[in-house]
């Protein structure tokens, strides 16, 4: 009988070690049966970016750094092409905006303004709703789906790119 684990066929050489291991088990610790696991480490990433094509990375970034306070790290354009990388004030979040050569912005490919957006969390949403709009932002809507004592209001950056400002009930 081939032995497997965790219900998969092993290769020679690796069963050859399980077989060995398994053998030196006493004889009399062999009730029942034999359960063989490979314990292994999951692996954990943190998220380095989030990349978004646009059609004015450029822009968009100093328009999100003077309006939004978030910093750019780094960035570099020459007409058909160009990339910032930005970070928001506590410089956990990093998101890259792209102009790709025959690439069409994501704004162009989406169905709803929800499908993706950026949350920013706010103290004051309605005021701060009032001035990003007056910055060149876009009210949508007030979410219509929020927990008791939220506040979420969506509006679109002057190239379309959805920001929801956010206050959690406490």
């Amino acid at each position: 009988m081939p032995l497997q684990l965790n219900g998969q066929r092993m290769d020679p050489a690796r069963r050859q070690k399980v077989e060995l291991h398994i053998h030196r088990i006493p004889y009399s610790a062999l009730l029942t049966c034999v359960v063989v696991r490979e314990y292994q480490t999951m692996k954990k990433y943190e998220i380095e970016h989030i990349g978004i094509a646009v059609e004015k990375p450029i822009e968009m970034a100093n328009w999100y750094q003077e309006t939004l306070g978030f910093n750019i790290k780094f960035s570099v354009h020459d007409g058909e092409k160009g990339v910032a990388f930005i970070t928001d004030c506590t410089d956990n979040v990093m998101l890259e905006l792209g102009k790709i050569p025959n690439v069409s912005p994501l704004t162009d490919r989406l169905n709803h303004h929800l499908q993706l957006h950026i949350a920013l969390t706010s103290v004051n949403p309605d005021k701060d709703a009032e001035y990003l709009v007056s910055k060149g932002a876009v009210f949508i809507e007030k979410c219509p789906i929020r927990q008791p004592g939220e506040n979420l209001i969506v509006l679109s950056d002057p190239w379309g790119n959805t920001i929801q400002l956010v206050k959690r009930s406490e």
